[in-house]
């Protein structure tokens, strides 16, 4: 094929001819062998259209399972937080790793990148920007042919007599899809919400305080004073947003003593881990995530150094929020160092597992089994956060609290951030997903091939295309006897 020459339209049409012949010396996409199921509209439903649901639809079309619906609430090109809360100028994560292209090298963000912009620019890139990624999923998005419903919100999930039934939302009207499958590709918050604490909230007037997953009008807090709680790097990034935009002052306020210096996660970032993690024990699953929940989160160097270098950033340690009182002037918040009036307060406070929470499994979630239902740790290593995560099964499938009163969820499957404890570091973020979408395409395949075991033993038994025409073997060269 034609080498990628210079940038733009014409070396991007010429990646992507170079894809289309690729895929088709590799057969890289199978008929339908899934028979059709009566009174089906898809056989599965992908929730959510962001990198792991691209990724998953992705790798289900490649394994021949074509018909698969993929809703996201967001509008086209607003999938997945990018362009909606995530506030950091860059992925966290290096430029060279893995993302939704499962293996095919002229479908990395690279390949896409230098034919796009030219290979000097992404040899200057240390990390990639966030808008920039977001381009590059719209493009894999078409490449790859993953058809994205938009503005749909799924509001929950059901079985029936044929698997399972999605009540989604669209243009103010309610509809149901008749499905054998669901995937929950939801993100971070995909089976929680955003952990807000209750006693500091309560007295707020609403308007003056925000999530970090919030959609925030940073405009309107021009010559204001923000204060931040929280020294992840999500707390970070508003705080700088916040200055960007010309607040007089951003003060963040951390607990702790000293930032952290460390990402614990990243302990899990090796193939082993990525590939094996949900084949360990129980015990020392819970003892893993135990300790990579206990432990706060470094900033990144870019974006510690983004907050510190605008004139207006305060950092305030050992400063927990003990105390949150809306006055005339502001807001006053007491801590141990003192207290600071602030016009606005962003909680930088992470995610809170809450399955309840989550419209699509209001309905269901006292079903779900959860790690707590499941396993009981020694009194030292009791950890509430761990035990309120689902526990799943070896395909990222929901399982039945008690048995034989929900066998439906296992046809649900969670490919969010819920998975974690149960899967370790497979979803979601780039280095997952070359590990973690083949582990969910088996178990659905699996499922499928169970779930219609008398078709496929037809099939397989059946005569299949002959070889040779009749009588064509025969001839002079052939005697009886």
């Amino acid at each position: 094929m034609t080498a990628l020459t210079g940038a733009g339209p014409a070396a991007l049409a010429v990646l992507e001819a170079r894809i289309a012949h690729g895929r088709e010396c590799l057969i890289d996409r199978f008929d339908d062998w899934v028979p059709p199921a009566k009174g089906r509209d898809c056989d599965v439903v992908i929730v959510g259209g962001g990198q792991s649901g691209l990724a998953a639809a992705f790798g289900l079309m490649r394994m021949g399972i074509n018909r698969v619906r993929v809703l996201d609430a967001a509008t086209a090109g607003g999938e997945g937080p990018w362009v909606r809360f995530a506030r950091m100028l860059t992925l966290r994560s290096p430029k060279w790793l893995w993302g939704p292209e499962l293996g095919i090298p002229d479908l990395s963000f690279r390949a896409w990148c230098e034919a796009a912009h030219g290979p000097a620019f992404y040899a200057a890139i240390a990390k990639i920007p966030k808008d920039l990624w977001m381009d590059y999923l719209v493009w894999f998005r078409r490449v790859v042919g993953v058809t994205v419903e938009n503005e749909a919100t799924v509001r929950g999930i059901e079985p029936d007599a044929g698997g399972l039934r999605v009540a989604v939302t669209r243009g103010g009207l309610e509809q149901w899809l008749a499905t054998r499958k669901v995937v929950l590709a939801t993100g971070m918050d995909g089976c929680g919400k955003p952990a807000l604490p209750a006693q500091l909230t309560a007295g707020l007037a609403p308007g003056t305080f925000a999530h970090t997953l919030d959609a925030i009008d940073f405009p309107a807090l021009k010559g204001r004073r923000v204060a931040v709680l929280g020294a992840a790097s999500s707390a970070f990034d508003n705080a700088s947003t916040a200055l960007e935009h010309g607040a007089a002052e951003v003060r963040l306020y951390c607990r702790h003593t000293t930032i952290a210096r460390h990402n614990p996660n990243m302990s899990l970032v090796y193939p082993g881990s990525l590939q094996a993690f949900s084949d360990l024990d129980d015990g020392l699953r819970w003892e893993v995530m135990r300790h990579v929940f206990a432990r706060a989160s470094a900033p990144t160097r870019e974006t510690l150094n983004r907050a510190v270098r605008q004139p207006g950033f305060r950092l305030v340690l050992g400063a927990p929020w003990q105390r949150l009182a809306a006055q005339d002037e502001g807001i006053a918040i007491t801590t141990p160092a003192g207290t600071w009036s602030a016009d606005f307060v962003i909680f930088g406070t992470g995610f809170a597992p809450d399955l309840a929470s989550r419209p699509e499994l209001a309905t269901c979630a006292d079903l779900i089994a959860l790690w707590r239902d499941r396993y009981h740790p020694p009194p030292a290593l009791a950890s509430e956060a761990v035990g309120a995560y689902p526990y799943l099964g070896p395909g990222y499938e929901f399982l039945e609290r008690t048995p034989a009163t929900a066998a439906w969820l296992r046809d649900v499957h969670c490919f969010n951030y819920g998975a974690t404890p149960s899967h370790g570091i497979s979803v979601g973020g780039n280095p997952a997903m070359r590990f973690g979408v083949p582990r969910l395409v088996h178990a659905i395949v699996r499922d499928f091939m169970r779930a219609d075991v008398e078709h496929h033993r037809r099939r397989m038994m059946s005569p299949p295309e002959p070889e040779l025409d009749e009588g064509e073997w025969l001839g002079p060269w052939a005697s009886a006897g």
